[in-house]
């Protein structure tokens, strides 16, 4: 699984005494039924960073299977964040629509005219190319965007215990719009692969879990 703990650590490394003003893209899916309970590292990811003192999350953008984690990213602010209200807005239901306005990209657009923003994407790049090819004049106003993909070329993307392979969804799903970040001029943070794929979940990390706490749950 995509690991978001080390992006959290590029992103905040030389701003720990200032606050950070970000914007959240996600492509949350935890707890969605399949075979078995999707991945969670957008959903561990984001209490960590409603958490997070040296930052302020103005708002939450989702990608793919928005109507499932619409509901969700409100639950989880709900359960741990006790601030002003954050809102969520939803974005690009397949990843596949670049240049379609939708109802994150406008509410984005209109946050950048406010106040500059660094945005933290965790999926997929259609909503945040869509922006920067619809609207260019709103650039000046990001101070950088954190993505979770990439890795060395050749390196087969086998997470876990290395018995499944699986494409880098962040990129591969979406290789259009990430090309217009890459040709742009806003300051791009890489989190690979490799850092989190040495860190591992194991017994002890989950007997901490409170199971009184539906978040937690």
């Amino acid at each position: 699984m995509k690991l978001k703990l080390v992006l959290l650590a590029l992103l905040f490394a030389h701003q720990i005494h200032a606050q950070t003003k970000v914007w959240f893209d996600t492509d949350i899916m935890i707890g969605m039924p399949d075979k078995a309970a999707r991945e969670v590292d957008d959903g561990i990811t984001l209490i960590m960073a409603l958490k997070q003192p040296q930052i302020q999350i103005v708002g939450i953008s989702n990608i793919t299977y928005i109507d499932y984690s619409y509901e969700i990213i409100h639950k989880i602010v709900k359960w741990h964040h006790k601030g002003a209200a954050i809102p969520v807005y939803k974005g690009s239901p397949e990843a596949a629509d670049l240049g379609t306005e939708n109802d994150a990209t406008k509410a984005l657009y209109q946050a950048l005219k406010k106040e500059k923003l660094t945005i933290l994407a965790l999926g997929p790049m259609t909503n945040i190319a869509t922006l920067i090819q619809n609207h260019p004049d709103i650039i000046p106003q990001i101070e950088k965007i954190s993505i979770c993909a990439a890795r060395t070329p050749d390196m087969i993307f086998n997470p876990g215990n290395g018995k499944l392979n699986v494409f880098d969804y962040n990129y591969e799903l979406d290789p259009k719009s990430m090309d217009i970040l890459l040709n742009s001029t806003i300051p791009l943070i890489f989190a690979g692969y490799e850092p989190s794929s040495y860190t591992h979940i194991g017994t002890i990390d989950l007997a901490s879990l409170d199971r009184t706490n539906e978040a937690d749950k």
